[in-house]
């Protein structure tokens, strides 16, 4: 979902795709700025997208700050019955990117 304020109104845009036409379409809600700061967004994430890191043998993913935003970062995994629980990771800010470290790889949700 994407979020744009335009004049004091925000509105929310999310992807629809219409499977009976088998068209993409944008539906727009308004709404004000007290409801999007209490959303949180998320991107999700699978263990095939982490890299070792050779010197610690930890698992790394890199995420530039530009696609999350500068707010509260937080990691579930995914377990084998498709719920989100907390995960076992570390967190390292940089200017520009945001880095997660887990011991082992894992289908994980990033919520920001």
């Amino acid at each position: 979902m994407i979020y744009y304020r335009f004049n004091k109104t925000s509105f929310l845009f999310s992807n629809i795709y219409n499977l009976s036409k088998g068209t993409n379409c944008i539906q727009f809600a308004p709404c004000n700025i007290n409801q999007i700061q209490n959303i949180m967004q998320f991107i999700d994430f699978k263990k095939e997208h982490f890299k070792e890191d050779e010197n610690s043998k930890d698992f790394v993913i890199e995420i530039s700050k530009a696609e999350i935003g500068f707010g509260e970062i937080s990691v579930k995994e995914r377990k084998d019955d498709d719920v989100y629980h907390d995960a076992d990771y570390e967190i390292t800010e940089e200017a520009v990117k945001v880095i997660i470290r887990m011991k082992k790889p894992a289908d994980i949700r990033v919520n920001f």
